[in-house]
C-alpha cells in the first residue's frame, strides 16, 4: 500500500500511533472527519511520504504539531488547516526541503513564525497562516515572495488547488511582507 486516504468518512476517534508502522506510504490523508486527540509523533517515521500528509478539517484534532514531522523531508505538501492545533509552528519545518505547500490556517497557533522556514523559499509556493490570531512577530522576509513552482503528481493530486503565495492576517501582533508593524513606542 502506498497511498492511504480516509477523506470525508465521518470517522471518529484518535489517529492511531500504529500509522507510523506503514513506512511504505507515499501519501496519508484523513481530511474532513471527526478525528480527535493529537497527531501521533510516530507519523514522523513515515519518511517515504512524498505526495502529502493531510489531516485538515478535523475540528476535534488538538494539541501541538509533533516536531517529528520535520523528518518528512521528501514531503510535497502538508495540510493541517481547520483543526484546533495549538502551540508553536515547529522550527523543524525549515528542513522540509521538498515542501511546496504548507497550510496551517484556522488553528490556534501562537508565538512567532520560525525563521527556519526561510529555507523553504525556493520550493514553497503556498504558505497559509491566516486564522491564527495568536501568532506574533514578523514574517521572515525570505518567504514574502515564494519562488516554488506548483506541480501535479503522478497520483493526479494537484498541489496547486486553492490560493498560492503567503497568506496571513496582518494584525497588531503579526506583521511583515508589506504589512506595517505596530509602533512599540
Amino acid at each position: 500500500m502506498s497511498l492511504l486516504s480516509f477523506r470525508n468518512n465521518n470517522m471518529v476517534g484518535m489517529l492511531p500511533s500504529e500509522l507510523g508502522l506503514l513506512t511504505g506510504l507515499t501519501g496519508l490523508f484523513a481530511r474532513s472527519n471527526q478525528l480527535s486527540s493529537q497527531i501521533p509523533s510516530e507519523i514522523g517515521l513515515l519518511t517515504n511520504l512524498v505526495v502529502g500528509l493531510g489531516f485538515q478539517d478535523n475540528e476535534f484534532l488538538t494539541g501541538t504539531i509533533p516536531t517529528e514531522l520535520g523528518r518528512l523531508t521528501q514531503l510535497h505538501f502538508l495540510e493541517l488547516q481547520g483543526n484546533q492545533l495549538s502551540g508553536k509552528v515547529p522550527s523543524e519545518f525549515g528542513g522540509l526541503s521538498a515542501l511546496g505547500a504548507l497550510n496551517l490556517a484556522s488553528n490556534s497557533f501562537s508565538g512567532s513564525v520560525p525563521q527556519g522556514v526561510s529555507a523553504l523559499q525556493e520550493t514553497l509556493h503556498t504558505f497559509e497562516l491566516h486564522g491564527n490570531p495568536l501568532l506574533d512577530g514578523t514574517i521572515p522576509d525570505a518567504i514574502c515572495s515564494l519562488n516554488g513552482t506548483c506541480t501535479k503528481f503522478r497520483s493526479k493530486l494537484d498541489s496547486c488547488i486553492g490560493p498560492q503565495g503567503l497568506l496571513f492576517d496582518c494584525t497588531d501582533l503579526l506583521c511583515g511582507c508589506g504589512c506595517s508593524c505596530k509602533d512599540s513606542n
